[in-house]
């Protein structure tokens, strides 16, 4: 495709101009100032003399040359300056004041606050269970089968408890990455309370935090066989803060739980490194806070254990957030293509 068939919009919000070619006619671009959807429309059609006085035209050479030597000259400007638009919008894209910018603003919807209380309290009430499953203890002879049943069907209430709360921060995570890869500053489609219609492509959430997770997880379990123990949440936490963008990114691109990696996905870490540098210098601070929060959670109970759960579901939804921005900053760049469904 020649350089020509490239033709100029403007951007319905900010008006930033922006360069499509036919191809992408019907269909819409994300704007990289504001992040809204602009419609592309067909190419203009070119105007052109006519048929008599094109004959004229390219009879007489005194009328064709300067018309010729004008029509490249503006060409050129023309490809100029839409190289110096594109720079100034990648440049503006990468930039850490765009990457971050709007970030919080999902928090001013009533939902998005209603949800964080949802999964703070959530989140709460496993733990409390699960440190009473933990203590119950009856000192009679007597009553110690007893004491043994209570604590095992108050342990099994609490993993269930806690395996519901990831999976329903797992849609609530997919929520905030999917509508925040596509531009929107708020958040637009929230699971509801029908769980048979939350979106599929939860699992790769669920299944890119496994993976990510499992690696440090089983460090923390050798540890602990050679007397190191209570590292577990944090060596989890290492691996999953590296592996869970690279992997989720993979799954989604190949549209498959079983394709952890993909060579897109590993490519884009080199083809652009200040996406994946920001969104890792954020989840580093994330992660330390909301560690500090589950184990505040875990130790403690009352309103000093909801704070920490609700820092911690704080923590999870910026996170999410971040690497939506990461996602919607690479959708636009040449990466593998996903099959279609």
């Amino acid at each position: 495709m020649s350089y020509e068939d490239v033709y100029g919009i403007s951007c319905q919000v900010c008006q930033t101009r922006l360069h499509v070619r036919p191809d992408q006619a019907g269909t819409s671009i994300k704007c990289p100032d504001c992040f809204s959807q602009v419609p592309v429309p067909p190419p203009p059609k070119r105007r052109q003399l006519p048929r008599a006085a094109r004959s004229a035209a390219q009879d007489d050479p005194s009328v064709a040359g300067p018309t010729g030597v004008q029509t490249e000259t503006q060409k050129m400007l023309e490809k100029a300056r839409a190289e110096l638009e594109r720079a100034e919008a990648e440049e503006r894209e990468e930039s850490p004041d765009r990457f971050t910018e709007g970030l919080f603003e999902f928090l001013i919807d009533v939902r998005s606050a209603v949800w964080l209380a949802v999964l703070a309290c959530w989140f709460s009430v496993a733990m409390l269970l699960t440190r009473w499953a933990m203590s119950f203890q009856i000192h009679e002879e007597g009553q110690a089968s007893l004491s043994q049943t209570l604590s095992l069907i108050v342990g099994l209430f609490a993993v269930g408890l806690l395996l519901s709360f990831l999976v329903a921060t797992a849609a609530w995570g997919w929520a905030l990455v999917r509508d925040t890869s596509e531009g929107l500053r708020k958040i637009a489609r929230w699971p509801d309370v029908n769980v048979l219609a939350w979106d599929r492509d939860l699992r790769y959430v669920l299944a890119a935090g496994i993976v990510a997770g499992f690696p440090g997880a089983m460090v923390g379990i050798l540890l602990g066989w050679i007397a190191i123990k209570g590292l577990m949440l944090y060596t989890a936490a290492a691996t999953f803060t590296a592996l869970f963008p690279l992997v989720l990114l993979s799954m989604r691109q190949a549209d498959s739980v079983l394709v952890p990696f993909s060579e897109g996905a590993w490519g884009s870490i080199a083809e652009h490194p200040a996406p994946w540098n920001l969104t890792y210098l954020m989840t580093i601070v994330l992660v330390i806070l909301g560690l500090f929060g589950t184990v505040t959670t875990i130790q403690h109970g009352g309103l000093l254990g909801l704070a920490g759960a609700l820092l911690t579901a704080f923590c999870m939804a910026l996170y999410f957030r971040t690497v939506g921005r990461l996602f919607g900053h690479l959708d636009d760049q040449p990466l593998e293509p996903r099959p279609a469904r």
